[in-house]
């Protein structure tokens, strides 16, 4: 889990610094790389803290079903489609390769996250063995790290960097930009 938080946490600040350099190069797509920014910052303070798996006792105040390992899932997945939707939506204003590395990533990570976790509880459920509970743990995990890596190069596929003597200059591109 921390290698994980630390990596969420590494993306996060890369969309952030692109989103105060595409404010100062008035560079279009500013307001996605901050919303892109403060949803990957969510995901990190969500792993670190575990808050989605708190989400039971919620749940369980309110309604009669009963306890599971993985109750999280009746609020997790509509939250996991708005933030699909935010993502693409925002991602449409970044340069190609960017919005290509931050809907892949999403997908990935809600994929892992939402989508692994629902089959391994139905699994826990259905009696399956202790092994392939286990197998879809860390395939889970896997993939939680695979989409965090995409989620760190989506800034840095719009970042041109140049050195010239002892300063160095990032360019920010956009949409149209190459």
């Amino acid at each position: 889990m921390w290698w994980a938080v630390a990596q969420l946490a590494a993306a996060a600040t890369g969309l952030l610094f692109v989103a105060v350099l595409a404010r100062h190069q008035r560079v279009r797509g500013t307001a996605a790389w901050w919303i892109l920014g403060g949803l990957v910052l969510l995901f990190c303070l969500d792993e670190g803290t575990g808050l989605h798996e708190r989400l039971e006792g919620l749940i369980l105040q309110f309604t009669d079903i009963p306890d599971t390992m993985f109750l999280w899932l009746v609020l997790g997945i509509p939250l996991a489609l708005i933030v699909l939707v935010l993502a693409a939506v925002s991602a449409r204003h970044l340069p190609e390769e960017s919005t290509r590395l931050i809907v892949l990533g999403v997908v990935t990570l809600l994929f892992a996250a939402v989508g692994l976790e629902f089959v391994a509880g139905h699994s826990v459920g259905l009696g399956a063995p202790p092994l392939a509970v286990d197998v879809l743990s860390h395939l889970e995990e896997f993939l939680e790290l695979v989409a965090g890596s995409l989620l760190l190069a989506a800034p840095l596929a719009a970042v041109r960097t140049r050195t010239t003597g002892k300063s160095t200059s990032f360019t920010l591109m956009d949409r149209s930009r190459r």
